[in-house]
């Protein structure tokens, strides 16, 4: 771990964060430094610890955060939750919490173990290609940006297809799984997003992300971006709470997991909501309606901007006004005692 976080990886995250230089500078430091990382390490173990200290910094510590924080200053966090004292862990028994706990950090755990399995075996094993690219040169830019997309949009998809047509259908045993255990919790905490039966869980949160990446054969370095943004987005849209960042709708997901889970999984099968508008599938408003309301939100803001600049102007003609009446008095008032 420590040979891991040498100079050529802090570098690499704190160079195009907290340097001055421009654009293409940053550039070049990150590919350098990228260069350099993979020179120093093998490329297994560079993804290996990219995806543990992801998943990890991203979600599972902050869950466990937030899991003490509710259990240990339940009064303040009931003011924060959407569903106040009834989101909170307490309303479980002592075993069912521990239950929760468990098996949400066993299967956050196995979902990175299953990765890397798998790249073992591919590589080590088989002997061929790893699954996910993880060479010296870096993808161009738009090329990144093209995979991040792709991957976010991959995967909403399959797990809106899956989490509807599997693990909600009836007539598949792993449905009654589901049901049973991560609909036991009427209300989520942030460690639930990852708390169901371990086969459940690899079908709702692992084969969504992870098979499209491996398909596509997608780079190590926007791959770590997909997950970074899944992993935060399960953080905060399972956490319950009502407080959260209105931007990129975190909002109205976090509402929408809530309804899925008050609804018995009636509709909202997919956190973002876009599938679920188009089929029809939205419970307690959709991803059209958090985008109406983040549009009034923002020309409500533009409108009272220009409120505020037009009072300024005005505010500040009128004190030109008043100074040049104030100039024009004292003129006259001395040229009289002149005379």
């Amino acid at each position: 771990m420590g040979a891991f976080l040498s100079i050529p990886l802090t570098t690499l995250l704190a160079v195009p964060l907290f340097s001055s230089y421009t654009t293409s500078l940053n550039l070049l430091f990150f590919t350098l430094n990228w260069y350099l990382l993979l020179l120093s390490h093998p490329p297994l173990v560079v993804e290996i610890y990219g995806l543990s200290i992801i998943r990890l910094v991203f979600f599972l510590l902050p869950a466990l955060l937030f899991l003490a924080f509710d259990a240990g200053l339940p009064d303040l966090a009931k003011s924060l939750k959407a569903q106040g004292k009834y989101g909170l862990p307490s309303r479980l028994s002592r075993n069912h919490r521990l239950q929760v706990l468990g098996w949400g950090v066993f299967n956050t755990l196995l979902g990175v173990a299953l990765t890397i399995g798998l790249e073992l075996l591919f590589s080590k094993v088989l002997r061929v290609r790893s699954l996910l690219s993880v060479s010296k040169t870096l993808p161009f830019p738009w090329k990144a940006v093209q995979s991040v997309i792709v991957g976010l949009l991959s995967r909403g998809t399959l797990q809106y297809v899956i989490h509807r047509f599997v693990l909600h259908n009836p007539s598949i045993p792993i449905s009654k799984l589901h049901i049973k255990w991560q609909h036991s919790i009427a209300a989520p905490f942030a460690i639930v997003a990852a708390y169901d039966h371990p086969l459940a869980y690899l079908l709702h949160h692992w084969v969504p992300l992870y098979a499209p990446a491996m398909l596509f054969r997608m780079h190590l370095l926007p791959f770590l971006a997909v997950l970074m943004i899944v992993s935060a987005e399960e953080l905060l849209i399972y956490s319950g709470y009502s407080v959260l960042p209105s931007m990129i709708m975190v909002k109205g997901m976090a509402r929408r997991v809530d309804n899925h889970f008050l609804s018995s999984g009636k509709g909202n099968f997919g956190a973002f909501g876009a599938v679920d508008w188009i089929t029809g599938t939205s419970v307690g408003g959709s991803v059209v309606e958090d985008l109406q309301k983040e549009w009034d939100k923002h020309n409500m803001s533009e409108k009272v901007q220009d409120n505020a600049n037009d009072a300024g102007d005005l505010i500040e003609g009128l004190g030109l006004k008043m100074r040049n009446g104030t100039k024009k008095r004292s003129g006259r008032k001395g040229s009289g005692q002149s005379q």
